[in-house]
């Protein structure tokens, strides 16, 4: 530092410098109000210059903008039809909704059409429910099958 004074003594050796270590806080201190100071003016004068930018555009511009942005909006909700419309017409479960993208029709049918064979290979289909052994089972509670039932109707209805 410059206000650090250089000596050397008879042997070669610098005596250590007294450094003032209360002014140097007090001076990086006042340094940093500084830049707080411009930074706050600069954000006021950044404000100011986005107002004075969105005031001084044409109503055309403005209307121009809108329109670019609800017509990005309508594009991202066409395509995300036209994806749930092939996930609809492959039966894709919900599960495996996220795994359907694609850029157009023909990258979204092959997507879903290697969901859909692969959902087949590790599910093969829905599994009929198990038989509840206390239902239908004749002589159980006194409890008669179906075809045991329509037996006995037939037999009575073919009698006369």
């Amino acid at each position: 530092m410059s206000d650090e004074i250089e000596q050397t003594t008879s042997e070669g050796a610098k005596p250590e410098a007294q450094v003032d270590w209360k002014a140097e806080a007090r001076k990086w201190e006042s340094r940093a109000k500084e830049n707080l100071a411009t930074a706050k003016a600069n954000e006021d004068a950044a404000r100011r210059l986005g107002d004075i930018e969105q005031s001084s555009k044409s109503e055309q511009q403005k209307l121009t903008e809108q329109l670019a942005a609800l017509q990005n909006q309508f594009a991202q909700q066409q395509a995300e039809a036209k994806r749930l419309s092939v996930i609809a017409k492959h039966g894709i479960p919900a599960d495996y909704h996220e795994l359907i993208v694609g850029a157009d029709d023909a990258e979204l049918e092959a997507r879903a059409e290697k969901v859909k064979a692969l959902i087949g290979s590790t599910n093969q289909g829905p599994f009929p429910p198990k038989a509840d052994p206390s239902q239908g089972a004749g002589g159980v509670g006194g409890k008669k099958t179906t075809a045991e039932q329509f037996a006995e109707f037939a037999a009575e209805q073919f009698k006369n």
